[in-house]
């Protein structure tokens, strides 16, 4: 099936670039959200789909031993109040993690499963989404004796954001979450779909062995007749992953 690739002009358009995943399957989104991406295992994939929620990630259990502690800690009294720092924030809050695209082969690899996994799009307030800045070397800060733990609001909100330039290839954007504002399920978090985070695709990975007509037809039965559903492949002419065209359903 033709795909609309008038469509990709209008992501550039809206600071999307050129090269987004979905440009030639679905129009962006309007300007008060911003269209990112979770990939997941199809079997976390579809529980999301069908409950209507993501779950919390917690601090302790990423897989970048740096996250809240991108400052250069050389000095002792900084090494121990960036250390307090993440222990009192992790303790309290969460975070929602999203990519900006998703045809980086690496991140099907990595999270949805070596590539039999699922993406979903999900447009979210831009008041909540923060952008990773990533960088070649830890920040250089110092203490501010002022500020409550030595750290200032500014070096603190850097904290959240900064990741090492190689984890770039994620395109990161995350979403903090407050812990005591999620819905608790033993030791888990989740959040719910809602009016600041929509679903707005629903992506199968290129080895993904769900049926395309039932998932379609769970999203259909929980969600809006706007919702894209459809399987990506490897590209011909490049190393990235894209729509399958006959699965995109106009």
């Amino acid at each position: 099936m033709p795909m609309h690739k008038d469509f990709r002009r209008l992501w550039d358009v809206a600071g999307y670039g050129t090269q987004m995943g979905s440009a030639e399957v679905v129009r962006p989104p309007s300007d008060n959200v911003v269209r990112v991406y979770h990939l997941t295992t199809a079997e976390y994939g579809i529980s999301n789909l069908a409950l209507k929620r993501l779950k919390v990630a917690r601090f302790f259990e990423l897989n970048d031993p740096f996250e809240l502690l991108s400052a250069n800690c050389k000095d002792v009294s900084l090494r121990r109040a960036a250390q307090r720092h993440k222990e009192e924030f992790s303790t309290k809050n969460g975070l929602l993690c999203f990519s900006s695209n998703w045809t980086d082969p690496v991140l099907w690899s990595h999270y949805a499963g070596k590539h039999s996994g699922i993406c979903l799009g999900l447009n979210v307030d831009r008041r909540v989404a923060q952008r990773v800045e990533y960088e070649d070397s830890r920040r250089v800060f110092k203490l501010d004796m002022t500020s409550p733990g030595g750290l200032s609001v500014q070096v603190r909100e850097l904290l959240v954001k900064t990741k090492f330039k190689h984890w770039e290839y994620e395109g990161e954007q995350r979403v903090i979450v407050e812990l005591n504002a999620a819905s608790p399920e033993g030791p888990l978090y989740f959040v719910p779909f809602n009016a600041n985070m929509e679903l707005a695709e629903v992506v199968l990975g290129p080895l993904c062995h769900l049926d395309l007509a039932a998932v379609r037809a769970l999203v259909r039965s929980r969600y809006t007749d706007d919702v894209k559903v459809f399987r990506s492949r490897p590209a011909f002419g490049g190393f990235s992953i894209v729509p399958k065209e006959s699965t995109v359903n106009w």
